[in-house]
């Protein structure tokens, strides 16, 4: 690929990767920052609320479910690979061909290597972290000291009204890991919360350690506390990510109990390096920490920038698992990849200039996108360097994965997999929204539950088109929305 100056910075809250198995190889996906998942919103929805539309983003739903693309046999760091599939929203607007943005990548299991990391965590130890929320943190911190190594360096700052400093850093041999497994056990709770007091800490012990080649700078923040988006001075959450940003140290951000709301969604997706996991119990602490942690911690690439150029007639009218960039209708892109085991999904929704399309199309080129990113990965012998790539969008008649609506109209006909599974995704999403907007009165009851009750069918029809392993997860998403239905029957409003 050629070489071009580098790209700037768009705000992405979850891009991930698009590929299949390689005959044994295990490979892996590729995922973006932002939220991760939308486990509040599915924990009041079982227990009979309504999510308010600030408690979900269709990034975080998306980033639940695994959305491969057709294998392209990539041999690269990154390829990108693109599906169309026709679609019918369920809140009434007009059909439109949803192309899907992934991408392959040539590294697997086997081949992947954690770059040595940089570390320093802030861990809230406030009144209102005590018992069950404290003891799952430090469940997940042992983890995470077990998956470092002599190669890794690690710092602990606790924080309630005031920082303290518990262990300004060490390597993370035996003898280090035995001291900070010490140094977790002491952690004890207590005062208010003061998330920018241990934030500061946290990112000037990296800082001080940051910048040797080959290795990850990084800071983990566990708090059960909203952090004040609105606030823009010096010292302020957002702005101390961001200055930090700038010197390359990226933040994971984990929600003990609390999801972190919308608008901090969209606010971590522009900051480079940074990511943010709603930790709901002990189950979700084990899989995150145990299982994910290596993937979570190693960008892939920085700064992606997608230019879409669609053939004359149709245009860029949505996004989903993308923020477009607001200077150009027909731009969208990432702060930051990461690898990852699932392939999640971004979406741009093209329709027609001219006219409503009603039918599904004949099989029609789209035009194509054009893409500029950092390499980050530290295993590429061109890290550092900005690389460009050009992929075709192209629309084949969506014969491969359909549902229909009760009465024979097709609802998505998709030329793959993971966007056929996004297409009803994006139909629940849209349905999450009407439940909310029936809440604020926005929406009347009687249209919100039709919305609901179509994504609902919508998406138990989608989970037997294939087999178990393929379409399976949609079933529960079938089971949550018939949940939503009742509660909003019930005007189980927050």
């Amino acid at each position: 690929m050629t070489r071009t100056a580098r790209s700037r910075m768009f705000a992405l809250a979850s891009l991930a990767g698009s590929l299949a198995g390689c005959g044994d190889m295990a490979l892996l996906g590729v995922s973006g920052g932002g939220a991760q998942d939308m486990g509040l919103a599915r924990a009041l929805i079982e227990e009979g609320m309504v999510p308010r539309a600030d408690q979900f983003t269709v990034e975080g739903l998306l980033s639940e479910h695994d959305l491969p693309l057709a294998d392209q046999g990539c041999e690269d760091l990154l390829c990108p690979a693109t599906a169309a599939a026709w679609v019918v929203p369920v809140d009434g607007s007009a059909p439109g061909l949803l192309v899907q943005l992934g991408f392959q990548t040539g590294v697997d299991l086997d081949s992947f290597e954690r770059p040595p990391l940089n570390l320093a965590v802030a861990v809230d130890v406030s009144g209102s972290m005590a018992g069950d929320k404290l003891a799952a943190v430090r469940d997940a911190l042992d983890a995470v000291v077990e998956r470092l190594g002599g190669e890794d360096r690690m710092a602990l700052v606790a924080f309630d009204d005031r920082s303290r400093v518990i262990d300004e850093g060490r390597i993370m041999d035996a003898a280090g890991r035995e001291a900070m497994h010490r140094a977790i056990a002491r952690l004890e709770d207590g005062g208010s919360t003061c998330i920018e007091c241990g934030l500061e800490d946290a990112f000037a012990l990296a800082d001080a350690h940051a910048g040797a080649p080959g290795v990850e700078d990084r800071v983990l923040l566990f708090t059960d506390a909203q952090p004040n988006v609105g606030d823009t001075n010096t010292g302020s959450f957002l702005e101390l990510t961001r200055r930090y940003a700038e010197r390359g140290i990226g933040l994971g951000l984990y929600g003990v109990g609390l999801d972190l709301g919308a608008e901090l969604a969209q606010e971590i997706s522009q900051v480079r390096g940074g990511s943010f996991t709603y930790l709901a119990d002990a189950g979700a602490v084990r899989e995150t920490f145990e299982e994910d942690f290596d993937l979570l911690v190693t960008p892939v690439a920085y700064d992606l920038d997608v230019a879409v150029a669609p053939v004359k007639g149709w245009g860029m009218d949505e996004a989903y698992g993308a923020v477009p960039d607001s200077g150009d209708a027909l731009e969208f892109g990432a702060a930051t990849l990461f690898f990852s085991h699932e392939n999640g999904g971004m979406g741009a929704l093209l329709r027609a200039d001219e006219g409503e399309a009603l039918r599904v199309p004949p099989a029609l080129a789209l035009g194509g996108m054009d893409m500029r990113y950092e390499v980050a990965y530290h295993a590429d012998p061109d890290v550092g360097e900005t690389a460009t790539a050009h992929v075709g969008m192209a629309f084949e008649g969506g014969e491969a994965w359909r549902v229909e609506d009760p009465g024979g109209a097709t609802a998505v006909a998709a030329d793959d997999l993971g966007v056929f599974k996004m297409g009803v995704l994006v139909d629940e999403y849209r349905a999450l929204l009407a439940g909310a907007m029936s809440c604020t009165r926005d929406l009347e009851v009687a249209d919100a539950l039709d919305r609901i009750d179509r994504a609902a069918a919508r998406l138990s029809a989608a989970a037997g088109t294939g087999a178990e392993e393929q379409t399976g997860d949609l079933a529960a998403e079938a089971r949550l929305m018939e949940q939503l239905a009742e509660n909003v029957r019930r005007g189980s409003c927050l």
